[in-house]
């Protein structure tokens, strides 16, 4: 008799359990991941710059005056003049220059690619001699 009790008893007591170590075990690794989230953004703010940052912000820095800011330039001869430049960013590649370049206007205060002179996509493309070329506007905010 006691047994036939005790099996519905059971269940129900095993089913508000399982809920509960559920939903702990769902807030803990929802906690976990936030946790990486913050622990990533903030090594992100804390950590030091890349040799390869230091060496194309300071190219950077040298290379855009202000007659080439607020005017259409073509990335594949920039990235050429940068390679040719500093030998340790010959092999930098064009998803790292976009990177950096990002990286550079965001701290000089510069709008790169401004919204107005792009495509959907994001990009600025001119027909150069008959061939379409990727371009970059670097826009001062003065």
């Amino acid at each position: 008799m006691k047994n036939i009790i005790r099996a519905p008893l059971k269940i129900f007591f095993s089913w508000i359990f399982r809920e509960e170590i559920n939903d702990l075990y769902y807030s803990i690794t929802e906690h976990r991941i936030l946790k990486k989230q913050y622990e990533k953004e903030l090594s992100n703010i804390t950590s030091q710059e890349s040799p390869v940052n230091i060496l194309f912000r300071n190219w950077a820095d040298d290379y855009f005056k202000e007659y080439l800011l607020n005017t259409e330039l073509s990335v594949q001869v920039v990235v050429e003049e940068m390679r040719n430049e500093n030998p340790f960013l010959k092999y930098c590649t064009l998803k790292t220059f976009k990177e950096n370049l990002k990286n550079y206007c965001l701290k000089k205060g510069f709008v790169l690619n401004p919204y107005y002179k792009t495509q959907p996509d994001g990009r600025i493309l001119k027909t150069i001699s008959g061939k379409v070329t990727e371009m970059i506007y670097i826009q001062t905010l003065k």
